[in-house]
């Protein structure tokens, strides 16, 4: 939890329309994962820290908005005009898709008064899901070749190797495993093991 302090309550601005914001910024990598095997290569999410998140300011009748790459580039002694805000916090995004590609997101609404600090607590959550493709040592000894690949509900094809240790993130929704093998006789084939709906924060 990071919070940008040091501000009074109260405070006498140049001008009387407008007020200031008071951050509290929080990062939550919780995933519900499977339980771990000793075959099993499921990791937990990518680790970022709040400093990573960009943040992202909008005026509620749309008269302004305002980013910050980094909570680092936020100066909570500037003033903004009065009114509601949406203030948001994100990492990645929520449409790509990829190894090390975790999209976290998280928002809050509020109301900046006249000569006020407002505070702003936001929660950045995972806004992806993850899979892990893992293969038994018998595939690999097995099959001349092997190739997964995890289909996601965007339609991306994601090849999945059998040395690949990292988790996938892909977006929300309905997910497809294939298995592209060859035989030692060298006949191929391809077959779909598995199928399922990905949750968001779920491994």
């Amino acid at each position: 939890l990071i919070a940008m302090s040091g501000c009074s309550d109260t405070f006498d601005p140049s001008s009387d329309s407008e007020g200031r914001i008071l951050l509290n910024l929080d990062l939550n990598r919780e995933v519900a994962a499977p339980k771990q095997s000793a075959k099993s290569r499921a990791g937990q999410a990518k680790e970022i820290t709040a400093t990573d998140l960009k943040l992202t300011l909008k005026a509620d009748d749309g008269s302004m908005e305002r980013s910050w790459a980094s909570l680092t580039d936020f100066d909570n002694s500037e003033d903004f005009p009065v009114g509601m805000y949406t203030m948001e916090a994100s990492y990645g995004s929520e449409t790509e898709e990829g190894f090390d590609k975790p999209y976290y997101f998280g928002s809050t609404a509020l109301r900046i008064r006249e000569n006020e600090t407002t505070p702003a607590n936001i929660t950045a959550r995972l806004g992806n899901a993850m899979v892990t493709v893992v293969y038994t040592e018998a595939v690999g000894n097995y099959f001349s070749a092997c190739k997964g690949e995890v289909v996601s509900v965007s339609g991306t094809q994601h090849d999945y190797t059998l040395d690949e240790t990292r988790a996938l993130y892909v977006q929300p929704g309905h997910v497809e495993i294939n298995a592209s093998f060859t035989k030692q006789n060298g006949v191929s084939g391809k077959v779909n093991v598995a199928s399922f709906d990905a949750e968001p924060r779920n491994h």
